[in-house]
């Protein structure tokens, strides 16, 4: 059937008789945003796959460099504003590309303080981990549109708890965690596929991911 689906839904079913995929809305959410001359801000993305590959663009153009799911500007100058959107594809469905939805940056004045405090990200994501299928570690990125306790933590199949990567308050911000699939005792944690989970305030997601040993 032709339907509407993630990469992660589609990659699976490549290959199989019968099977198409239509182009999809953009993913995201289109936000308005003005920053301090000086300030820092992260532009998240997430779409499922484990093959994804993204690139940002200001203002139609790729940003040389910019192909992870968070975009950062680390001190915001007048050159930095403009539109920008993230061009998704993967390798595996290489017949679907994704766009977030425009994010309008506009510059303000500054404040001459450089260090300035870290600008919220634009949406609440978890980002596909990668490597995905990894061994023995894996990085898994996230974002924190406001400050707050959060919880990462690592499941296996069964829903038994494996592993809590965070459990403590954060600042708002693009932030990543690294999960070694070695256990305190030097042991090989099972090949297989795990989930991990992020949970802060009333926000939670939920991605899998493949060990292979």
């Amino acid at each position: 059937h032709t339907n509407r689906f993630t990469f992660e839904d589609i990659e699976p079913n490549i290959g199989v008789s019968g099977f198409s995929y239509t182009p999809q809305d953009s993913v995201g959410e289109a936000v308005d945003t003005t920053i301090a001359e000086g300030q820092r801000l992260a532009l998240s993305v997430h779409a499922g796959g484990t093959a994804n590959q993204y690139q940002w663009m200001r203002n139609g153009a790729a940003i040389a460099g910019a192909t992870g799911g968070t975009y950062e500007i680390t001190s915001a100058g007048p050159l930095d504003a403009g539109k920008y959107a993230c061009k998704i594809t993967n390798t595996i469905a290489t017949a679907l590309t994704l766009y977030s939805k425009t994010v309008h940056l506009s510059i303000g004045p500054g404040t001459g303080i450089k260090e300035a405090p870290e600008q919220n990200p634009a949406v609440f994501a978890l980002l596909q981990n990668y490597p995905n299928p990894f061994n023995p570690s894996t990085r898994i990125d996230y974002s924190l549109p406001e400050p707050g306790p959060v919880q990462v933590r690592i499941f296996n199949l069964q829903g038994r708890l494996i592993r809590t990567l965070v459990d403590e308050s954060q600042t708002a911000g693009a932030k990543s965690a690294v999960w070694n699939s070695l256990d305190d005792h030097g042991e090989k944690t099972p090949s297989g596929i795990y989930f991990y989970e992020i949970k802060t305030g009333d926000r939670s997601a939920l991605k899998k991911m493949i060990l292979v040993q």
